[in-house]
């Protein structure tokens, strides 16, 4: 009895093929003919709300719909003929997609269901499986043969491609030219290199412009130890795109990443992340004066201006200095750079002394590692969950940040006095 109500179901959800009459003759013939899945590229959906995954789902539908309009005009005497807009209801909500057509009309994406219903539990279940590793090939074989899909691995791969596609796109897009500021994080973690584990780092570059909006503006990722060179590269890149301007950078002290910076941007200013400076002090300090250190280090958050909290910083290094001179050594030469937080009102110190807007996004990649069994299978992979994480995130972070819009005024005014004009807003 089940086994009818499934084959009723396939023959209702049947579709003109994406292939030839020749090809659908060799797939029932060939026995290796299998329809399958390529490896699973992210995990996390579970996760989100209907709302996120709708977004996600409106984008992965419309990938799928174009790749598969590529398929049958590779097979079929026929053309491209733009898209039409259409309403999709699903057990998420509706979606509202941008569906491929052809010149002939014939072609129909097998990704749709018959006109006039809703999307079924199976087709978004199998949606989500693209996305995440909730499943494995078995399971994801039993979906597409249930809901009557006809994919090869081979049109699964070239849809799952079309991903990193847009990852790359998305990664060398203009960018504004005038920003508040600018974060720099890395993100450690193995990846698998033609067999071979080794670590990487991932850079992520995320600003704030002058409508409060954060955005991802790039992801570089590189094998080794980073210096000057590799830091010219992602600095002339960000240039080349757009960037010209910006008040702060907040970064972590990376090796070789100051004079690229005065190079190319001479006037902004540079803010090391004072959580990571809390870290090191423990690593280098005794409980004792590691404790005084943090104290302090509170209380120069509230400093009137950057004078009293350089003056109260030094203060406390001259105090350390007899137990730990080489690590104070240090922590004198980049006073200012630590401290240059302190030139903006008490109530937006906060934004402006961390990465923690990089590491937010980083922790999220840490939970996809470890869903992957410690290691990401290779860096496009890892780049395309970056992607389409960052298609959830857009969202959310696209009316602003909220405590800064009430300040952009003050912002711009800063702006003004470092570059002698009003910041240019795209």
């Amino acid at each position: 009895m089940i086994m009818k109500k499934e084959m009723k179901r396939t023959k209702r959800l049947g579709r003109k093929s994406i292939f030839s009459p020749q090809q659908e003759h060799s797939k029932r013939r060939n026995p290796m003919f299998k329809e399958s899945l390529p490896e699973n590229i992210i995990n996390e959906i579970s996760n989100l709300s209907n709302t996120s995954l709708l977004f996600l789902l409106e984008h992965i539908y419309n990938l799928i719909m174009k790749s598969e309009r590529d398929i049958y005009l590779n097979n079929n005497d026929d053309y491209a003929n733009g898209y039409e807009k259409r309403g999709l209801g699903t057990p998420v909500g509706k979606m509202n997609l941008s569906v491929a057509r052809t010149r002939n009309s014939i072609f129909r994406p097998q990704i749709l269901p018959d006109k006039y219903q809703r999307d079924t539990d199976e087709k978004i279940n199998l949606i989500k499986s693209l996305l995440t590793t909730n499943y494995n090939p078995n399971d994801i074989a039993k979906i597409l043969k249930n809901i009557g899909l006809s994919y090869s691995v081979n049109d699964m791969k070239k849809i799952t491609s079309e991903l990193l596609d847009d990852f790359k796109k998305w990664n060398s897009r203009p960018i504004p030219q005038d920003l508040i500021a600018v974060y720099i994080d890395g993100y450690q973690a193995p990846i698998n290199y033609d067999n071979n584990v080794i670590k990487a780092t991932t850079f992520t570059v995320i600003g704030i412009d002058f409508k409060g909006k954060k955005d991802i503006y790039g992801i570089y990722t590189y094998k080794g130890k980073e210096n000057k060179e590799f830091w010219l590269n992602v600095f002339n890149d960000l240039n080349n795109r757009g960037l010209k301007r910006f008040v702060f950078i907040i970064t972590d002290d990376f090796k070789g990443l100051n004079e690229p910076i005065e190079q190319l941007f001479p006037n902004s200013k540079r803010q090391l992340c004072i959580v990571h400076l809390i870290r090191n002090a423990k690593r280098n300090l005794s409980k004792e004066h590691y404790d005084l250190f943090k104290k302090t280090i509170d209380s120069i958050k509230k400093a009137s201006n950057i004078k009293e909290g350089i003056n109260m910083f030094d203060k406390l290094l001259d105090e350390l200095e007899p137990h730990y001179k080489s690590y104070i050594n240090y922590l004198r030469k980049n006073t200012q750079y630590y401290l240059n937080f302190l030139l903006f009102p008490e109530e937006l110190r906060f934004i402006f002394c961390t990465t923690n807007i990089v590491e937010s996004f980083n922790s999220i990649l840490d939970k996809i590692r470890c869903q992957k069994g410690g290691f990401f299978q290779s860096e496009n992979i890892l780049h395309v969950n970056i992607y389409i994480r960052y298609l959830n995130l857009y969202k959310k972070w696209k009316n602003g940040y909220p405590k800064l819009i009430p300040q952009l005024y003050y912002l711009r005014q800063i702006f003004v006095n470092i570059f002698g004009e009003l910041p240019y807003e795209n």
